[in-house]
Protein backbone atom coordinates (compact mmCIF):
# COMPACT_ATOMS: atom_id res chain seq x y z
CA UNK A 1 0.00 0.00 0.00
CA UNK A 2 1.09 3.52 -0.71
CA UNK A 3 2.13 5.46 2.45
CA UNK A 4 -0.37 8.45 1.22
CA UNK A 5 -3.21 10.18 2.99
CA UNK A 6 -5.53 9.94 -0.31
CA UNK A 7 -4.62 6.35 -0.99
CA UNK A 8 -5.34 5.09 2.18
CA UNK A 9 -8.51 7.25 2.07
CA UNK A 10 -9.60 5.67 -1.02
CA UNK A 11 -8.93 2.46 0.17
CA UNK A 12 -10.89 2.91 3.66
CA UNK A 13 -14.08 4.83 2.33
CA UNK A 14 -14.23 3.16 -1.23
CA UNK A 15 -14.36 6.63 -3.24
CA UNK A 16 -12.47 8.72 -4.94
CA UNK A 17 -9.88 10.96 -2.28
CA UNK A 18 -7.95 14.30 -3.04
CA UNK A 19 -5.91 17.02 -1.64
CA UNK A 20 -2.58 18.25 -1.24
CA UNK A 21 0.30 16.12 -0.01
CA UNK A 22 3.63 16.84 1.13
CA UNK A 23 6.19 14.41 0.68
CA UNK A 24 9.18 14.17 2.79
CA UNK A 25 11.68 15.11 0.62
CA UNK A 26 9.20 18.27 0.28
CA UNK A 27 7.63 17.81 -2.66
CA UNK A 28 3.57 19.24 -2.87
CA UNK A 29 1.45 17.96 -4.77
CA UNK A 30 -2.17 18.36 -5.74
CA UNK A 31 -2.88 14.04 -5.60
CA UNK A 32 -6.28 12.58 -6.44
CA UNK A 33 -7.08 9.07 -5.77
CA UNK A 34 -9.88 6.57 -7.59
CA UNK A 35 -10.74 3.04 -6.95
CA UNK A 36 -11.88 1.11 -9.69
CA UNK A 37 -14.72 -1.39 -9.84
CA UNK A 38 -15.82 -4.28 -12.34
CA UNK A 39 -18.96 -6.49 -11.74
CA UNK A 40 -18.59 -5.53 -7.82
CA UNK A 41 -15.35 -5.68 -7.69
CA UNK A 42 -12.26 -3.70 -6.75
CA UNK A 43 -9.43 -4.44 -9.68
CA UNK A 44 -7.42 -1.18 -8.74
CA UNK A 45 -7.23 2.10 -8.12
CA UNK A 46 -6.42 5.03 -10.34
CA UNK A 47 -3.84 8.12 -9.02
CA UNK A 48 -3.26 11.73 -10.83
CA UNK A 49 -1.07 14.23 -9.22
CA UNK A 50 0.01 17.44 -9.73
CA UNK A 51 2.60 19.52 -8.36
CA UNK A 52 0.85 22.91 -6.78
CA UNK A 53 4.20 24.47 -8.65
CA UNK A 54 2.65 23.56 -11.91
CA UNK A 55 -0.57 25.68 -11.19
CA UNK A 56 1.25 28.45 -8.86
CA UNK A 57 1.09 31.13 -12.12
CA UNK A 58 -2.41 29.98 -12.76
CA UNK A 59 -3.81 31.03 -9.30
CA UNK A 60 -2.12 34.11 -9.01
CA UNK A 61 -3.01 35.09 -12.64
CA UNK A 62 -6.53 34.51 -12.34
CA UNK A 63 -6.93 36.02 -8.77
CA UNK A 64 -4.30 39.14 -9.02
CA UNK A 65 -2.68 38.09 -5.70
CA UNK A 66 0.37 36.99 -4.48
CA UNK A 67 0.50 33.68 -2.81
CA UNK A 68 2.99 32.45 -0.44
CA UNK A 69 3.39 28.98 1.24
CA UNK A 70 5.26 28.34 4.74
CA UNK A 71 5.76 24.99 5.56
CA UNK A 72 6.62 23.56 8.88
CA UNK A 73 10.70 22.69 8.69
CA UNK A 74 10.15 20.00 11.32
CA UNK A 75 7.76 17.92 8.16
CA UNK A 76 10.71 17.93 6.34
CA UNK A 77 13.87 15.42 5.71
CA UNK A 78 16.58 16.26 7.56
CA UNK A 79 18.76 14.77 5.04
CA UNK A 80 19.92 16.15 1.54
CA UNK A 81 16.74 17.03 -0.85
CA UNK A 82 16.68 16.40 -4.39
CA UNK A 83 17.79 19.86 -6.58
CA UNK A 84 14.70 20.66 -8.15
CA UNK A 85 13.03 20.66 -4.30
CA UNK A 86 15.89 23.27 -3.19
CA UNK A 87 15.48 25.27 -5.64
CA UNK A 88 12.03 26.52 -4.53
CA UNK A 89 12.54 26.24 -0.76
CA UNK A 90 14.09 29.53 1.15
CA UNK A 91 15.04 28.99 4.50
CA UNK A 92 15.26 30.95 7.37
CA UNK A 93 13.10 33.89 6.05
CA UNK A 94 10.70 32.92 8.75
CA UNK A 95 11.71 31.07 11.85
CA UNK A 96 11.03 27.06 11.94
CA UNK A 97 9.00 27.49 8.67
CA UNK A 98 10.40 27.07 4.94
CA UNK A 99 9.12 29.41 2.11
CA UNK A 100 7.74 27.50 -0.89
CA UNK A 101 9.14 29.97 -3.83
CA UNK A 102 7.42 29.41 -6.66
CA UNK A 103 8.55 32.05 -9.20
CA UNK A 104 12.04 34.86 -8.90
CA UNK A 105 10.14 37.76 -6.34
CA UNK A 106 11.16 37.74 -2.66
CA UNK A 107 8.55 37.61 -0.30
CA UNK A 108 7.90 41.45 0.96
CA UNK A 109 9.98 43.60 3.62
CA UNK A 110 6.77 44.63 5.03
CA UNK A 111 5.43 41.09 5.06
CA UNK A 112 8.23 39.46 6.72
CA UNK A 113 8.37 42.40 9.11
CA UNK A 114 4.85 41.30 10.15
CA UNK A 115 5.36 37.55 10.13
CA UNK A 116 8.77 37.51 12.01
CA UNK A 117 6.93 40.05 14.60
CA UNK A 118 4.51 37.44 15.23
CA UNK A 119 1.91 39.91 14.46
CA UNK A 120 -1.98 37.99 14.06
CA UNK A 121 -3.26 38.83 10.81
CA UNK A 122 -5.39 35.71 10.68
CA UNK A 123 -8.70 37.44 10.17
CA UNK A 124 -7.16 40.06 7.19
CA UNK A 125 -6.20 43.20 7.82
CA UNK A 126 -5.29 46.26 5.97
CA UNK A 127 -1.22 47.26 6.24
CA UNK A 128 -0.27 50.89 5.36
CA UNK A 129 3.10 51.87 3.60
CA UNK A 130 4.41 54.88 2.61
CA UNK A 131 2.77 54.87 -1.17
CA UNK A 132 1.42 51.43 -0.76
CA UNK A 133 -1.83 49.78 0.32
CA UNK A 134 -1.89 46.13 0.90
CA UNK A 135 -4.72 43.26 1.93
CA UNK A 136 -3.15 40.33 3.45
CA UNK A 137 -4.81 36.98 4.45
CA UNK A 138 -3.20 34.52 6.84
CA UNK A 139 -4.91 30.89 6.61
CA UNK A 140 -4.35 27.05 7.61
CA UNK A 141 -2.34 24.91 5.27
CA UNK A 142 -4.35 21.70 5.64
CA UNK A 143 -2.89 18.20 3.86
CA UNK A 144 -5.38 15.42 2.78
CA UNK A 145 -5.13 14.17 6.09
CA UNK A 146 -6.82 17.13 7.77
CA UNK A 147 -3.07 18.30 9.30
CA UNK A 148 -2.29 21.53 9.27
CA UNK A 149 1.27 21.48 7.74
CA UNK A 150 2.28 25.66 7.74
CA UNK A 151 0.45 28.73 6.41
CA UNK A 152 -1.08 30.62 3.54
CA UNK A 153 -0.32 33.98 3.07
CA UNK A 154 -2.34 36.12 0.41
CA UNK A 155 -0.95 39.77 -0.14
CA UNK A 156 -2.97 42.05 -2.83
CA UNK A 157 -1.89 45.43 -3.87
CA UNK A 158 -5.16 47.87 -3.21
CA UNK A 159 -3.40 50.78 -3.74
CA UNK A 160 -5.42 51.43 -6.81
CA UNK A 161 -8.30 50.44 -5.33
CA UNK A 162 -8.11 52.70 -2.39
CA UNK A 163 -7.09 55.70 -4.14
CA UNK A 164 -10.40 55.40 -6.38
CA UNK A 165 -12.41 54.68 -3.04
CA UNK A 166 -11.84 53.89 0.63
CA UNK A 167 -13.65 50.88 1.44
CA UNK A 168 -14.71 50.47 4.64
CA UNK A 169 -12.64 47.64 7.18
CA UNK A 170 -16.13 45.06 6.57
CA UNK A 171 -16.02 45.28 3.03
CA UNK A 172 -12.40 44.64 2.88
CA UNK A 173 -12.58 41.69 5.39
CA UNK A 174 -15.03 39.98 3.09
CA UNK A 175 -12.52 40.71 -0.22
CA UNK A 176 -10.23 38.42 1.70
CA UNK A 177 -12.37 35.76 2.49
CA UNK A 178 -13.82 35.88 -1.17
CA UNK A 179 -9.96 35.25 -2.35
CA UNK A 180 -9.78 32.47 -0.40
CA UNK A 181 -13.05 31.09 -1.80
CA UNK A 182 -11.88 31.44 -5.36
CA UNK A 183 -8.67 29.72 -4.57
CA UNK A 184 -10.49 26.95 -3.65
CA UNK A 185 -12.63 26.97 -7.01
CA UNK A 186 -9.52 27.04 -8.73
CA UNK A 187 -8.54 24.27 -7.06
CA UNK A 188 -11.54 22.32 -7.79
CA UNK A 189 -11.27 23.61 -11.19
CA UNK A 190 -8.45 21.66 -11.34
CA UNK A 191 -9.55 18.34 -9.53
CA UNK A 192 -12.01 18.78 -12.49
CA UNK A 193 -9.79 17.89 -15.17
CA UNK A 194 -8.19 15.10 -13.22
CA UNK A 195 -11.65 13.33 -13.22
CA UNK A 196 -12.12 13.61 -16.73
CA UNK A 197 -8.91 11.84 -17.12
CA UNK A 198 -10.56 9.20 -14.46
CA UNK A 199 -13.47 8.52 -16.62
CA UNK A 200 -11.51 7.98 -19.75
CA UNK A 201 -9.23 5.41 -17.92
CA UNK A 202 -12.60 3.85 -16.53
CA UNK A 203 -13.73 3.31 -20.36
CA UNK A 204 -10.28 2.04 -21.61
CA UNK A 205 -10.85 -0.73 -18.73
CA UNK A 206 -14.55 -1.51 -19.60
CA UNK A 207 -13.25 -2.14 -23.27
CA UNK A 208 -10.88 -4.61 -21.93
CA UNK A 209 -12.72 -6.50 -19.87
CA UNK A 210 -13.75 -9.26 -22.29
CA UNK A 211 -10.41 -9.55 -23.43
CA UNK A 212 -9.07 -10.11 -19.09
CA UNK A 213 -11.99 -12.83 -19.04
CA UNK A 214 -10.94 -14.40 -21.77
CA UNK A 215 -7.61 -14.38 -21.04
CA UNK A 216 -8.16 -15.91 -17.52
CA UNK A 217 -10.04 -18.74 -19.54
CA UNK A 218 -6.59 -19.63 -21.39
CA UNK A 219 -4.64 -19.17 -17.88
CA UNK A 220 -6.91 -21.82 -16.15
CA UNK A 221 -7.77 -19.50 -13.46
CA UNK A 222 -10.52 -20.52 -11.33
CA UNK A 223 -12.59 -18.21 -8.96
CA UNK A 224 -14.87 -18.32 -6.40
CA UNK A 225 -16.74 -15.39 -3.91
CA UNK A 226 -17.05 -15.60 -0.43
CA UNK A 227 -19.92 -12.89 1.35
CA UNK A 228 -18.80 -12.16 4.81
CA UNK A 229 -22.54 -10.93 5.40
CA UNK A 230 -24.53 -14.26 4.09
CA UNK A 231 -21.83 -16.46 4.11
CA UNK A 232 -22.60 -17.91 1.44
CA UNK A 233 -20.00 -19.20 -2.11
CA UNK A 234 -20.71 -18.39 -5.61
CA UNK A 235 -18.35 -20.26 -7.95
CA UNK A 236 -17.21 -19.44 -11.49
CA UNK A 237 -17.81 -21.76 -14.29
CA UNK A 238 -13.56 -22.65 -14.30
CA UNK A 239 -13.98 -23.43 -10.57
CA UNK A 240 -16.53 -25.85 -10.99
CA UNK A 241 -14.71 -27.23 -13.38
CA UNK A 242 -12.30 -27.79 -11.66
CA UNK A 243 -14.22 -30.02 -9.12
CA UNK A 244 -15.28 -32.54 -12.01
CA UNK A 245 -19.19 -31.16 -11.29
CA UNK A 246 -21.88 -28.82 -13.00
CA UNK A 247 -22.77 -25.70 -12.04
CA UNK A 248 -26.09 -26.91 -10.44
CA UNK A 249 -23.69 -28.46 -8.27
CA UNK A 250 -21.68 -25.74 -7.28
CA UNK A 251 -20.97 -25.83 -3.36
CA UNK A 252 -23.00 -22.64 -1.92
CA UNK A 253 -21.04 -22.46 1.83
CA UNK A 254 -17.62 -23.38 3.09
CA UNK A 255 -18.72 -26.45 4.67
CA UNK A 256 -19.76 -27.63 1.35
CA UNK A 257 -16.65 -26.42 -0.21
CA UNK A 258 -14.88 -28.59 2.81
CA UNK A 259 -16.11 -31.81 1.10
CA UNK A 260 -13.94 -31.45 -1.64
CA UNK A 261 -10.82 -30.78 0.51
CA UNK A 262 -9.04 -33.89 2.18
CA UNK A 263 -9.03 -34.51 5.65
CA UNK A 264 -5.51 -33.58 6.20
CA UNK A 265 -5.63 -30.37 4.35
CA UNK A 266 -9.12 -28.91 6.00
CA UNK A 267 -7.31 -27.68 9.12
CA UNK A 268 -4.41 -26.06 7.00
CA UNK A 269 -7.51 -24.34 4.91
CA UNK A 270 -9.86 -23.08 7.77
CA UNK A 271 -6.99 -21.60 9.46
CA UNK A 272 -5.82 -19.27 6.10
CA UNK A 273 -9.40 -18.46 5.28
CA UNK A 274 -9.84 -16.97 9.00
CA UNK A 275 -6.41 -15.17 8.55
CA UNK A 276 -7.94 -13.52 5.13
CA UNK A 277 -11.50 -12.49 7.02
CA UNK A 278 -9.53 -10.87 9.70
CA UNK A 279 -6.93 -9.32 7.29
CA UNK A 280 -4.49 -10.47 9.01
CA UNK A 281 -3.14 -12.91 5.78
CA UNK A 282 -1.78 -11.94 2.50
CA UNK A 283 0.37 -14.95 1.32
CA UNK A 284 -0.43 -18.14 -1.41
CA UNK A 285 -2.21 -21.47 -0.26
CA UNK A 286 -1.09 -24.69 -1.52
CA UNK A 287 -3.49 -27.45 -0.83
CA UNK A 288 -5.12 -30.46 -2.38
CA UNK A 289 -8.86 -30.79 -3.95
CA UNK A 290 -10.74 -33.79 -4.65
CA UNK A 291 -12.69 -33.75 -7.26
CA UNK A 292 -15.86 -35.64 -8.12
CA UNK A 293 -14.44 -38.94 -9.98
CA UNK A 294 -11.85 -38.83 -6.76
CA UNK A 295 -9.05 -37.51 -8.28
CA UNK A 296 -6.58 -35.18 -6.45
CA UNK A 297 -5.02 -32.22 -7.67
CA UNK A 298 -2.78 -30.08 -6.35
CA UNK A 299 -4.25 -25.78 -6.49
CA UNK A 300 -2.54 -23.19 -5.24
CA UNK A 301 -5.00 -20.00 -4.19
CA UNK A 302 -4.84 -16.43 -3.48
CA UNK A 303 -7.48 -14.47 -1.81
CA UNK A 304 -8.37 -10.99 -0.69
CA UNK A 305 -11.08 -9.16 1.15
CA UNK A 306 -12.27 -6.35 -0.59
CA UNK A 307 -15.27 -4.30 -0.79
CA UNK A 308 -18.14 -4.63 -2.55
CA UNK A 309 -19.20 -1.46 -5.31
CA UNK A 310 -21.63 -0.62 -3.82
CA UNK A 311 -19.48 -0.79 -0.54
CA UNK A 312 -22.97 -2.30 2.02
CA UNK A 313 -20.81 -5.50 2.09
CA UNK A 314 -17.65 -7.48 2.06
CA UNK A 315 -16.46 -10.41 0.37
CA UNK A 316 -13.49 -12.39 0.27
CA UNK A 317 -12.39 -12.88 -3.37
CA UNK A 318 -10.29 -16.28 -4.37
CA UNK A 319 -8.26 -17.44 -7.46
Amino acid sequence: VIDRFTMKRAMKEGKMAAGVELGILGTLTLRMVKPVFQEGLLVGYIELGEEVGDIYETIISTLGVDIYLLVDESLLSRGELPSFVNSRLKRGVVPHEVLYQFDQNDMPNYLLKALKSGLDISNSMVEFNVKETHLLGLLPLKDAGDRVIGRVVVDRDITAMVSKSRYSVAVVSVVILLLWAVVCIVIYVVLGRFEKRFNSSAEMLHEKESALVNAARIAQLSTWTLNLETKKISCSEEFCELLGIDMSQAPTSIDELMLYIPKDDQSLFRKYMAAIITEEGTSDLLHRITSADGSEKWVKLCAARICTIDRKSEIVHVV
